[in-house]
């Protein structure tokens, strides 16, 4: 950089290495000034996107995101994140949209299929949701938090025609192997896919194992849900939960 202060790759990849050393501040100022050489160097929109963001500065962030995708619509990661904005701001269409031109751009896009399918559930719309997470694990199994989202859809929603207990004990069995069995939220899930395929008794022994690593856990929060769970399985009705 001493030999040539205005080569905007070697200020952005300076600003990628001191991002690495955890200096976002001096990394941030590298990228202003890639920026100020070469205004529609995308890489270095993206970096700076992603830096703001470590400093919880969202609308800026977002701002880098759209302005690098005006530039080169074809990156799925732009949009990725440009999603990721909006589903940090809850507005739930934009996000849609923008996983979708992830997607289109790689209809492989494992992580846009999962965080598409968390913008439907946030906008309430199941059956989206469930499509977007089952599509991501078709394409990345194993992923155990969108196991665990997936099989409490399909073991607590309102709607029958989306329920399918046998495949939310699975799944919720599957994640819960993954972790141990020590992930309360999970033992959760597990209880509640139990209680729907009417195995009460197991529904309450494993809610009443996760009440107590949530209370160990000092995860009040949980620990007062799971009691209000664990008192309708043990009067043999199987929790469900709506999403406004």
């Amino acid at each position: 950089m001493e030999t040539d202060p205005d080569n905007a790759e070697t200020r952005n990849n300076l600003g990628v290495a001191l991002a690495g050393e955890g200096q976002v501040d001096e990394a941030i100022a590298q990228y202003r000034r890639a920026l100020e050489i070469k205004p529609d160097n995308v890489g270095s929109l993206n970096n700076l996107g992603n830096a703001l963001l470590l400093k919880g500065n969202l609308d800026e962030a977002m701002a880098c995101f759209s302005n690098a995708a005006a530039i080169n619509p074809y990156q799925m990661q732009l949009w990725f994140n440009l999603g990721n904005g909006f589903l940090q701001k809850g507005n739930w269409d934009d996000a849609i949209a923008c996983y979708r031109r992830a997607i289109k751009v790689n209809p492989r896009y494992a992580d846009a299929f999962a965080n598409l399918g968390a913008a439907f559930f946030e906008k309430g719309e199941m059956k989206e949701a469930m499509d977007g997470w089952q599509q991501s694990l078709a394409l990345h199994p194993g992923q155990i938090s969108i196991q665990n989202n997936l099989a409490w859809l399909l073991a607590t929603t309102p709607d029958a025609s989306l329920r399918n207990g046998a495949k939310a004990v699975t799944l919720a069995g599957q994640a819960g192997q993954l972790t141990g069995g020590n992930n309360p939220a999970i033992l959760r899930t597990l209880a509640a896919a139990y209680a729907e395929t009417g195995n009460f008794s197991e529904a309450v022994a494993t809610a009443q194992r996760a009440l107590q690593l949530a209370t160990e856990q000092n995860n009040a929060a949980l620990a007062a849900t799971l009691q209000k769970e664990i008192q309708s399985y043990e009067a043999g009705a199987p929790w469900r939960e709506t999403k406004p």
